[in-house]
């Protein structure tokens, strides 16, 4: 019973830190709202292929793309170079198709000025977006935590 109780306490643990970890990542996202704003400029524009196969109980594969625009861009502040490659603090887009990212990316090409986002207590962290389109904490982090708590009263109730 006492091994049970541990296993409970450990996946709720892990459900409250799922938790912290994203409200803590919505703040920063949100902070950046705030962060002044500087011209610097586009280094490169890629497009990263990501494949991932899995296979099921029964056997059964199954083959998702997805394709992520990957943009680096330079500035400089007070005579310091930075670069970055970030468009946005929460979540970079992603898409389904490649003809979607190649349009995504056709508004930078490189040597292109942009507005770039930066925090001044730390200009390492930057951006290009500092649009917040999700909510603190999205559905795939509440079915984690969910499954996570759920996991937890199974242990108690073993």
């Amino acid at each position: 019973m006492k091994e049970n109780l541990l296993f409970a306490l450990l996946f709720m643990a892990g459900a409250a830190i799922v938790w912290i970890k994203r409200k803590r990542e919505f703040a920063a996202a949100s902070r950046a709202q705030r962060f002044p704003e500087i011209t610097g400029q586009i280094d490169a524009v890629d497009i990263r292929e990501d494949v991932r196969e899995d296979e099921d109980d029964m056997g059964r594969r199954d083959r998702s793309v997805t394709w992520h625009p990957e943009i680096r861009y330079s500035f400089r502040i007070a005579g310091h170079s930075f670069q970055g490659n970030r468009y946005a603090l929460l979540e970079d887009p992603s898409f389904h198709t490649k003809d979607q990212a190649e349009a995504f990316c056709a508004r930078y090409k490189p040597g292109d000025e942009v507005a770039i986002y930066y925090d001044p207590a730390n200009p390492r962290i930057s951006c290009l977006d500092t649009t917040i389109d999700q909510r603190p904490v999205d559905g795939k982090t509440w079915m984690l935590i969910f499954f996570l708590l759920a996991a937890a009263a199974g242990c108690l109730f073993i």
